[in-house]
Order: C-alpha cells, then structure tokens, then sequence
C-alpha cells in the first residue's frame, strides 16, 4: 500500500495542533524546544488521536519562535526538505522584491519572455557573485575553494545564514577587494 508523503509546517499560534503518543488520547505530548537546543525529534505521534507522524522541531538563534514540520518520513529527513523549500521560496522572494519581477509588465507575450529570461540571468549572475562574496566575507572561505555546495558548520548566527547572496549583491552592496581573486 502506498501512502502520500508529505511535510507540513506547524502553526504554533494561540491553536496550537494536539498530538498524543497513542490512538486513544491519554498522553498528550507537549511540543517544546529552548532556543538554540539542538533538534527534537518524536517518532510516531498521532496528530489528534487519529493520524500517526513524525515531528521535527528546531528554535534557531535569532528566531522569535521555533519552527516545528509535521511529517510521514523521518523527522530528518522531513526538516531537510522543509528548509530546501524555504530556501526557494528566498529565491521568489529575492526576485520579486529586490529585482522587480512582480512589477514586470509588457504587452505582448514574446517581450514578456525576453523580459524574464533576462531576469533570470541576472538573477543568476546575482547569486553567483553574491554567494561567493557571502562565502569570503562573512565565513572566511578563500575564494579559490568556493562553489555552490559551501554550507559552514560554525556560527549559525553569523551573517552567512541571514542573507542571501543576491540580497548582500544588490542590497548590502558588498564588495570584495580586486586582489581576493588574484
């Protein structure tokens, strides 16, 4: 039997979702995490006493709230795919805010795609010297050794994980020095 899988972000609002460790509601689990802890994991909760999941949660530094994804694969590997996704939606969103994507408007179709398709090659360019002035700059990578995969390890609070490349290009206007990549 197949079953849909699927990753679903918690509203920890005033209603937070209720999640017990058996069908028969008797013990409810609370959901809690302090900030900067490492990840907490539960195994085979039932989302209302009805639905049995997998739950995640992480409270990273600088965060007002911790983010909590409700899953049907591991935990792990639900937060992994949760924060892949958040890292497109960056994406649309550095498109649309700070090149102008939403505000693109032509008047016939051929010039709408010319239009975009530049866009997208300048967001690219963007990303691409944006990432790699992120990576020198603010977590001291040598520019010889830089590509895409470049993720530190060691101060998740730095600047690094706060701002996307494309934003420190164009907003932060970060510069690198014309002999880093001599």
């Amino acid at each position: 039997m197949r079953f849909l899988a699927y990753v679903i972000r918690l509203n920890q609002g005033a209603k937070s979702p209720k999640f017990y460790r058996d069908p028969d509601k008797k013990e409810e689990v609370k959901l809690m995490i302090g900030q900067g802890e490492e990840a907490q994991e539960y195994h085979q909760l039932y989302y209302k006493g009805v639905l049995p999941v997998n739950l995640s949660g992480v409270w990273k530094k600088g965060f007002k709230k911790p983010l909590w994804v409700m899953t049907t694969l591991s935990p792990e590997e639900g937060m992994r795919i949760y924060q892949e996704r958040a890292k497109i939606e960056t994406s649309f969103r550095d498109l649309k805010s700070i090149l102008g994507m939403d505000k693109v408007m032509n008047k016939s179709r051929a010039y709408l795609e010319k239009m975009l398709a530049l866009l997208l090659i300048a967001y690219a360019i963007a990303l691409l010297v944006g990432e790699a002035i992120r990576d020198v700059r603010y977590a001291d990578a040598k520019p010889e050794k830089i590509d895409l995969s470049f993720n530190p390890e060691a101060d998740k609070s730095s600047k690094w994980h706060s701002f996307s490349g494309v934003f420190i290009l164009i907003r932060r206007r970060r510069r690198l020095k014309t002999d880093a990549f001599a």
